[in-house]
């Protein structure tokens, strides 16, 4: 299943910058002519505002592959839900709880995608917030409250905190999504206490799950450079998507080696460690915009140098700088390039390329005639340098080159 870059068309040079045609917007992104992830492709997994990210991804020179992992909530739900949350922003109440870790989890994502976020926060810091043990990490991880605001407890001693803390008629909201909390709700109602319950949206995996599958050959075949997460729920359901097709142990290992995973907030990261994936960026501030910016901080160094038949070549993603000249390849030339550069003076065989570049055996309608075919474009493409690209009779071929990463 093969998932399509989208916003990066063609370019038009104006003066220090360059006019780039974005996706299916409609939209013009000026991005400058040297940019911080030019020649880099971003994976973004996110399926709410999504469009966002992208462009922000395209004015910093990246090209994107979009993979939702998570389904849009059912329009009936999302109204309840808005609602729900406007209310409490307007009449907040007196305390929150929270009972799951699902649940602070669904609370942080859902004020980010209703545009509540900020207001959330003032909520829960205005309230005397209890959360279980469980709950409590994930509220400190999304900085759902501060620490020293949140009272930790089992949710059996809750009723008896709560109608000892707060007034009769007092406002508190619950979350639900666990039986203890309809056993809360129902006791703080019996005691004269104004009940807000929560029922917060499961985050699902989409229906379709061609894109999703698309953006995980694109992680393991070497085309995307990075892949950003606004949220736990989507690196957990990355991962099983790619399970689907017998793909996660490859997908993890492929983001704690070569693809640098992104993730917006603490939660978020603490569930790409847990996964297995390392070198997770995350910024200090849990923003979109903030996330990019750390990424392009990560990704601005990440240029691998070549000594190709006494030609210097920098390659930074799709695009190459050879000598003095640039020169922009294609996926297929670049995984090639990328999977001899790692293992320099060693004989690669074409089966191997097959199966690294290309995900194919050999017996699926393509065969080495694509390797060969690539490796001959490969060394038109690096003029003078493409004579370091040897071929080994019967072997493979082998990069006669010095490189530092």
């Amino acid at each position: 299943m093969r998932a399509d870059p989208v916003g990066a068309g063609e370019a038009t040079e104006s003066g220090n910058s360059v006019e780039t045609w974005f996706g299916d917007t409609g939209s013009v992104v000026r991005v400058p002519a040297v940019a911080p992830l030019s020649g880099l492709t971003v994976g973004v997994t996110t399926e709410r505002r999504w469009r966002d990210q992208a462009e922000g991804l395209a004015k910093l020179g990246a090209r994107v592959v979009h993979g939702p992992v998570v389904g849009p909530v059912p329009l009936a739900r999302r109204e309840v839900l808005e609602a729900v949350l406007g209310d409490l922003v307007r009449r907040r109440p007196a305390a929150l709880v929270f009972t799951t870790s699902s649940g602070v989890e669904s609370w942080a994502a859902a004020g980010e995608h209703l545009g509540y976020d900020e207001a959330l926060r003032d909520v829960a810091e205005g309230a005397r917030v209890l959360a279980t043990p469980d709950a409590a990490d994930f509220a400190r991880a999304a900085s759902v409250v501060a620490d020293d605001e949140l009272r930790v407890m089992p949710a059996a001693m809750m009723l008896a905190e709560l109608q000892a803390s707060i007034p009769w008629g007092g406002r508190i909201a619950v979350q639900l999504g666990d039986p203890c909390a309809e056993e809360l709700v129902a006791g703080l109602r019996v005691g004269g206490l104004d009940v807000v319950e929560v029922a917060l949206c499961p985050r699902e995996l989409p229906d379709d799950l061609g894109p999703a599958l698309g953006l995980v050959a694109a992680v393991i075949e070497g085309r995307v450079d990075a892949v950003t997460f606004t949220e736990a729920v989507e690196v957990r359901n990355l991962v099983a998507i790619a399970a689907t097709a017998e793909l996660d142990v490859e997908l993890v290992a492929t983001l704690a080696q070569d693809v640098v995973p992104a993730c917006m907030r603490e939660s978020c990261a603490a569930a790409a460690v847990t996964m297995g994936m390392t070198g997770v960026v995350q910024p200090e501030v849990a923003r979109p915009g903030a996330m990019l910016d750390a990424l392009a901080a990560r990704l601005g160094d990440a240029v691998v140098r070549l000594r190709l038949n006494g030609i210097d070549v920098e390659l930074r993603g799709l695009r190459a700088l050879v000598g003095e000249e640039e020169v922009w390849l294609t996926e297929r030339e670049r995984g090639v390039l990328s999977a001899l550069s790692r293992r320099p003076g060693t004989v690669v065989s074409k089966a191997e390329l097959l199966r690294r570049v290309w995900r194919s055996d050999g017996v699926d309608g393509v065969d080495g005639h694509a390797v060969e075919v690539a490796v001959s474009r490969l060394r038109r493409r690096l003029g003078s340098a493409g004579a370091a690209l040897a071929t080994v009779p019967r072997r493979g071929y082998r990069l006669d080159a010095s490189a530092s990463r």
